[in-house]
């Protein structure tokens, strides 16, 4: 996701020119160049900014791409590129859960997530330091746990890939997948009972990217697919068809057969978990909602082929032909 060839770690800064607290701490100290100086010794700095200016600029963009044909292809390309790029950076706010600016993030240079500095708009220089010191320490608790997982094998790699899944907050966990693909690769024959979890968490990931790009029919497919996968567990299984009807289902789609099919492959997963009575009217909702779509279906078709009334009498019919006649 990023780069950092010289090992250096990553201050990811998300910030936003209309937000106070964003421009009270760029003006106060986190633009000033001696700070920036004293922050890359140790740090490649990385910031993402929503500015109002960027967004006037993506709106000039679009008027090029959408509305002037004529535009030269070199000015076209140019404005793509710079809907692309914002687009990517909002997607990447998405996905790195950013609830509010200024927010940063101390990350790998894959992107995984090491400490979150707890700003506001309080925030001075002086304790910005104190919790990059604090941040210094996770690094390396980091750095042990992703040693410790390079030079395990079999088993033991696959726990201690899951150990560090588990201290990762639920938030952050989307830029595990190289790990959790480590941890299948590693435990081939599932000899430690992780792989389904990870295969499922695997597919979760991949979803939402697919989500991000709009297409919630691809990412229900990444858990039927990974359903099928021999290596789960009767729960895992039972998960992944439920969530792949579920996503189909609130996404509005009319595949009402396919719903049903994944709620009840996820009931005979497993018919005796605590969730199967309730994926059991799952299955029973989505059978309703697939014949009153085939009823209207053949009504439709019924009323598209049906002839054409006759005219009533004393309507203005056009006189016969002489052939006719």
């Amino acid at each position: 996701m990023f780069s950092a060839k010289n090992g250096k770690k990553i201050i990811l800064f998300f910030s936003d020119d209309k937000d106070e607290s964003s421009k009270k701490m760029q003006d106060e100290f986190i633009a000033r160049a001696d700070f920036v100086q004293n922050l890359v010794k140790d740090f490649v700095l990385v910031n993402v900014s929503f500015s109002e200016a960027r967004f006037s600029e993506a709106e000039k963009a679009e008027v090029i791409i959408y509305d002037t044909p004529d535009a030269p292809e070199a000015e076209k390309n140019k404005a793509i590129n710079f809907v692309n790029t914002l687009l990517d950076d909002i997607n990447l706010a998405r996905i790195y859960n950013v609830g509010q600016t200024p927010a940063f993030y101390v990350v790998s240079e894959d992107g995984l997530v090491i400490d979150v500095l707890p700003v506001s708009a309080d925030t001075t220089e002086a304790r910005f330091m104190e919790m990059l010191g604090g941040a210094q320490e996770k690094i390396a608790a980091f750095e042990g746990d992703m040693s410790k997982i390079k030079k395990a094998r079999g088993v033991e790699k696959a726990q201690a890939i899951d150990a560090f899944f588990e201290k990762t907050p639920v938030d952050y966990r989307y830029f595990l997948t190289g790990l959790c693909k480590s941890l299948v690769e590693a435990d081939k024959k599932n000899e430690s009972g992780l792989v389904g979890k990870h295969l499922l968490v695997i597919a979760n990931n991949k979803a939402v990217d697919y989500f991000l790009d709009q297409n919630p029919t691809a990412a229900s497919d990444e858990f039927i697919a990974v359903a099928e996968n021999e290596l789960l567990l009767p729960d895992d299984r039972q998960q992944a068809y439920y969530t792949a009807g579920y996503l189909l289902a609130q996404s509005g789609s009319i595949q009402y057969g396919k719903i049903k099919d994944c709620f009840q492959k996820a009931y005979d997963a497993n018919p005796t978990s605590e969730y199967a009575d309730k994926i059991k009217e799952m299955v029973q909702l989505a059978a309703e909602r697939e014949a009153e779509f085939e009823k209207m279906m053949k009504e439709s078709e019924s009323a598209a082929n049906a002839p054409a009334p006759a005219p009533s009498e004393g309507a203005n019919v056009p006189p016969a032909t002489e052939n006719a006649q």
